[in-house]
């Protein structure tokens, strides 16, 4: 009992909200890697528990306690990202718990994410009614009103400039090169218009131009940390570059914005794959194949499942989610995550740092300019 009370305590500062209950688990792995991920807990070894905890999902896929301790784990390591995707999947398995609403609010406002952390506060203000929650749901509303503030600041968002429809223009005509010289122009007209590099980014992606792109979009996420468009341009180029491990942080970024979109699953399993982290690969791809249903995608689908079942076939024997289960893709680190009792205020993502010599492409090609991902990069 001394134990869990220390776990609770590392696990969501000294005021704790109130935790589901934690079932027993089925698989011997699964508990044995949630026993060591408590005793990191009680040292405040964050990094360290919250590894143990993607063991434990990864062998008990519907461990729903276990989801939750690994996003409050993620969280107070700094890996919004992460936590984001693993609070998403304790939200998940138990739709009704009010709890991780809390902290993915806190998350997504620290990505930049204004609009889904004005959703997730808000949400936990209306249904957490529970007296010793008081603290955080005062929190909470200081959050949120800080947040309907800058959103309302915004609200009148600025027309694109004449460059940038110029630019556009040029680009619809075909006339890439034409094009890419407006955007250019458009950018060095106007230092504060992320609009101008993310179209640009986009296009130099296209044209297979990587390390332009990169400067590009790095510019475009540090003026919009929330442009998600961005990210993805970002996370291709980077591929393509072959600074894989940076792509992968970007991919997940984009995850964390675009949750829904299976795109980027598929270039994070490559990236992953190129990184030789096949669990996190293999899980990336069935993350994919879960949230892929186009008709015209059947091609990277059947890709997608063939790089599992080499994944699994390498390793002989599958854990449980690796055989049945969804485990969503650990993600990119963050700034550091508050505390759930002293949030500090969001920050903008850090840039990726300079890129490396050119790698060989990827497989298909970019994204259209600015515009929802229609390939795998």
């Amino acid at each position: 009992m001394t134990k869990i009370l220390i776990f609770t305590a590392a696990l969501c500062g000294v005021l704790a909200l109130p935790l589901p209950s934690a079932r027993a688990q089925k698989s011997p792995m699964a508990e044995a890697a949630y026993a060591r991920a408590q005793d990191h807990l009680a040292a405040s070894r964050f990094v360290d528990a919250a590894n143990e905890m993607d063991t434990a999902v990864r062998y008990e896929p519907r461990f729903a306690f276990g989801w939750y301790v690994l996003a409050s784990t993620r969280r107070r390591a700094g890996d919004c990202d992460r936590a984001v995707a693993a609070y998403r999947r304790y939200m998940e398995l138990r739709p009704t718990e009010v709890d991780p609403y809390f902290g993915t609010g806190l998350c997504l406002q620290i990505v930049g994410d204004r609009e889904a952390a004005i959703s997730a506060f808000q949400h936990y203000i209306d249904t957490d009614h529970r007296v010793e929650s008081a603290p955080f749901i005062e929190t909470a509303r200081k959050r949120l009103a800080d947040l309907q503030r800058l959103a309302a600041a915004n609200t009148a968002a600025a027309a694109p400039s004449q460059p940038v429809v110029e630019a556009r223009q040029l680009r619809e005509q075909g006339r890439t090169e034409d094009a890419i010289a407006r955007f250019r122009a458009a950018a060095a007209a106007d230092p504060k218009s992320a609009q101008a590099r993310a179209e640009l980014g986009a296009l130099l992606a296209s044209a297979r131009q990587p390390k332009e792109a990169v400067e590009a979009a790095r510019a475009a996420v540090r003026l919009a940390p929330a442009d998600a468009p961005a990210w993805y341009t970002l996370a291709f180029a980077l591929r393509e570059m072959g600074q894989t491990e940076e792509a992968v942080a970007a991919y997940r970024r984009y995850i964390t914005l675009k949750p829904k979109d299976p795109d980027p699953h598929y270039g994070l399993g490559r990236a992953l794959v190129t990184l030789g982290r096949d669990d996190e690969a293999a899980a990336a791809f069935r993350e994919y194949a879960t949230l892929e249903t186009r008709l015209t995608e059947r091609r990277w689908l059947k890709k997608a499942r063939a790089e599992i079942a080499r994944i699994e076939g390498k390793r002989g024997t599958s854990p449980a989610s690796m055989a049945t289960g969804r485990v969503t893709p650990p993600a990119m680190t963050a700034p550091p995550a508050p505390t759930a009792t002293t949030p500090p205020a969001p920050t903008t993502p850090a840039a990726p740092t300079t890129p490396a010599a050119p790698k060989a492409p990827a497989e298909k090609s970019a994204p259209p300019p600015h515009a929802a991902p229609a390939g795998h990069p």
